[in-house]
C-alpha cells in the first residue's frame, strides 16, 4: 500500500519500489503522484509522473532513481498547477513522463 501524507490541500503519495503502480496502457510505472484538492475538497487535480518501461531500459535507470526524479519533477508540477486546482469544476488528471512531457 502506498503511504499518503497531506500538506495543506495537497495529498502526496509516497511510492517505494514495492508500491509503484503499473499502467499497461502506457507501459509505465507510476513513481510520483499528488492530488491537489479544491478548497471545498469536492474536486481534485491528480498529477502523476510515470517512468516508461522503454525509458527505464534506454536510460538504465533504477526504480529508486526513477522515484527520486519523479518526486523532484512532481514538486515542480505542483507549483505550476496549484492555482489551476482552485478553478476546477470536476476531478481531472494529468500524467507526465519522467522527462517532463504531458502524456495524457
Amino acid at each position: 500500500m502506498v503511504a499518503r501524507r497531506w500538506m495543506d490541500n495537497i495529498e502526496y503519495y509516497d511510492y517505494l519500489p514495492t508500491t509503484i503502480g503499473y499502467d499497461p496502457e502506457l507501459d509505465a510505472f507510476t513513481v510520483a503522484r499528488a492530488d491537489i484538492h479544491t478548497p471545498d475538497r469536492r474536486h481534485r487535480l491528480v498529477l502523476m509522473v510515470v517512468m516508461t518501461d522503454r525509458a527505464m531500459r534506454a536510460e538504465r535507470i533504477s526504480i529508486e532513481a526513477g522515484i527520486c526524479r519523479g518526486r523532484a519533477l512532481l514538486e515542480q508540477l505542483v507549483r505550476e498547477h496549484r492555482a489551476l486546482a482552485d478553478q476546477l469544476t470536476s476531478t481531472t488528471s494529468r500524467v507526465f513522463d519522467l522527462s517532463g512531457p504531458l502524456l495524457r
